[in-house]
């Protein structure tokens, strides 16, 4: 498993530059592949937890992680994206080191403090440079940490199957 960290994507000239350094991203490799996008971006003032609400913990782990885990256990999954609050990107990919499910890769971006909407946007630019060819891309928040890696296979199978977009 590889975690790729990505600073603040809210900044256009950043992440066009960020895109450039990465490359083209043309391989065969990611035609057919599933890309996930985990919002996580989420300050939880409303929760009340003094800070991101990604790493409130049930159980000793944090909803981060086990939505990220949930997600991997799919075996569906070849690529994660993770929209972190921008000052805690870093915190983010040492919360994901050592996730179980070395087949997928992981990347944590900066999301938007504007909105979600905004978040999963810079999400998605993000997983379409990771994997400029997927065939699948899943939109998946942190707070539904408890969704049964079942769930994930299921609606990517409903894609598969030719439904243009899919609600659990």
């Amino acid at each position: 498993m590889r975690i790729d960290v990505r600073g603040a994507s809210d900044d256009p000239e950043g992440a066009d530059a960020a895109a450039a350094r990465a490359g083209s991203a043309t391989d065969d490799d990611d035609d057919g592949a599933v890309v996930a996008v985990l919002t996580a971006a989420g300050a939880g003032t409303r929760l009340g937890a003094g800070g991101p609400k990604a790493l409130v913990e049930i159980g000793g782990r944090s909803l981060l992680r086990r939505a990220a885990q949930g997600l991997a256990d799919s075996g569906v999954v070849d690529h994660l994206v993770v929209t972190a609050p921008g000052e805690h990107v870093e915190r983010f990919a040492a919360e994901l080191a050592g996730l179980a499910g070395a087949g997928v890769g992981i990347r944590v971006v900066a999301g938007s403090s504007a909105s979600r909407q905004a978040s999963v946007a810079l999400g998605l630019k993000a997983a379409l440079e990771a994997c400029p060819r997927a065939a699948v891309v899943l939109v998946h928040d942190a707070a539904r940490a408890l969704t049964p890696p079942e769930t994930v296979r299921r609606v990517v199978a409903a894609v598969r199957a030719g439904h243009d977009a899919v609600v659990p």
